[in-house]
């Protein structure tokens, strides 16, 4: 025999459902706290290990590192012999596990809210700026020589490379990884590169452009354009939205007559 249902149309709360709720609020409480303290713990070795790394390598590295960042685990950071460096993380940031940064002199400015997603590499030598908020997915990374900005709430999606310098083949320096050559990269606010694309040298991508996946961006992205291909070219626009307007794609179908596949001799009889 069922208890009979109020007027309201809810069944009356049992005492025993009670303990039960109770229970796992302090538990989701009790592990939050934990996870506080595991981070606490993480950024601290960071900021250590960055510390005794440049006293033991004689370099100097100008810390301020905000103290909510939220650090994975195995995160590696090298400090090269002899340089002097800076780096600054802005407050709301969380890196995944595996991250690995070296710094070799340069300067790396992350700003607020930047999410750096597992096993990405960041490599600075120059200025490495992410204005934030920015999503840099796993796998990402970023060679920076001389200056490389990524723009705010752009996203770099899986297994993206940026990287502002090159390497002269056949030059007359010999060995053409002597001959090294560089130029700025800036990737404008929300800008997404897809997947696997890489963003070379000297490049401009402008506010709004959407690079495809597997491109190679080798020269500057108007704003709002779409571009894919090796080497990338224009193959869209993106349409104007208004504030609070549904986004919707009316551009031309995507042809590469390059990749169709031509029928076998015995296929026509």
């Amino acid at each position: 025999m069922t208890a009979p249902v109020p007027a309201s149309g809810r069944r009356p709360l049992r005492p025993w459902n009670i303990p039960g709720r109770a229970a796992f609020h302090l538990a989701h409480r009790v592990a939050h706290r934990g996870l506080i303290v595991v981070w606490r713990t993480r950024r601290w070795r960071l900021v250590t290990g960055i510390r005794l790394q440049a006293w033991w390598h004689r370099s100097t590295v100008a810390l301020e590192v905000a103290g909510d960042l939220r650090v994975g685990r195995r995160l590696r950071v090298s400090v090269e012999t002899n340089t002097a460096g800076r780096m600054r993380v802005g407050s709301g940031g969380r890196w995944g596990d595996g991250v690995r940064i070296d710094l070799r002199g340069g300067e790396l400015v992350i700003g607020e809210r930047v999410d750096i997603r597992q096993h990405c590499v960041l490599q600075v030598k120059g200025r490495l700026e992410m204005v934030g908020p920015n999503l840099i997915q796993h796998g990402c990374t970023l060679h920076c020589d001389e200056r490389v900005t990524i723009g705010d709430h752009a996203v770099l999606s899986e297994y993206v490379t940026v990287v502002d310098s090159s390497h002269r083949h056949g030059g007359t320096a010999g060995w053409f990884l002597h001959d090294l050559r560089t130029s700025p990269v800036n990737i404008g606010p929300e800008v997404w590169v897809a997947a696997k694309a890489t963003i070379a040298r000297g490049t401009d991508i402008g506010k709004g452009a959407v690079v495809g996946a597997n491109s190679v961006v080798v020269r500057d992205v108007a704003p709002g354009s779409l571009v894919s291909g090796v080497p990338a070219r224009v193959v869209g626009q993106r349409p104007p939205v208004e504030p609070g307007e549904a986004v919707s794609w009316e551009g031309p179908p995507l042809e590469f007559p390059e990749l169709q596949r031509t029928p076998r001799p015995e296929e026509g009889r």
